[in-house]
């Protein structure tokens, strides 16, 4: 009995995710490889509509959300990809849930939040790094706030950073527009 339950439970677990929202069917799929380019999937069902997001990173599939925009359901897909190098970005998009666009991209936006630059100065190793915390807020458009930093950084021990730059900078798209172009 006690093997049957381990069973069980073991197939159980090995399923994959399914949500559901107002009719539209949502399933989870990791990928069977876990490496950094390994992409999950989001199959998208609504009535006789089926389609596939790809995201992801280490056979995750993407973060994701149902909201409301100009009383259109969309699903929002955000999250942070690793590269090489030390560079790291913010993807963010925005697909059309409704019947006449069913998953047409609204919106793409790719943020990079840091990256390093490695130099050698006067023969000494040094990183210069950019780094960027945006803030996205959707309401009567799409608003993305970037604080960007520009740091000089040695690489010999002890030593301090030192900042070089700082910039705010301010994205807006109106989101009437971009859900009448619909591609």
């Amino acid at each position: 009995m006690k093997s049957i339950c381990i069973y069980l439970i073991v197939i159980l677990g090995a399923v994959n995710y399914s949500f559901s929202q107002n009719g539209v069917v949502i399933k989870e799929y990791r990928s069977d490889h876990e490496c950094r380019m390994c992409y999950g999937k989001l199959v998208v069902s609504k009535g006789s509509k089926t389609d596939t997001i790809f995201g992801g990173q280490w056979g995750n599939y993407p973060n994701y959300r149902i909201e409301k925009i100009k009383n259109k359901e969309v699903i929002i897909i955000e999250g942070d990809y690793g590269y090489a190098g030390g560079h790291i970005i913010k993807l963010f998009k925005i697909f059309a849930l409704d019947d006449d666009h069913f998953l047409a991209e609204i919106f793409k936006k790719e943020i990079t939040l840091y990256k390093e630059f490695h130099r050698n100065r006067n023969n000494n190793p040094v990183n210069f790094i950019y780094n960027d915390n945006p803030t996205i807020i959707l309401g009567e458009n799409i608003e993305i706030i970037n604080e960007i930093t520009l740091k000089y950084c040695p690489e010999d021990e002890g030593e301090t950073c030192y900042t070089l730059a700082t910039r705010h900078k301010t994205e807006c798209f109106d989101l009437e527009f971009l859900m009448l172009n619909k591609n």
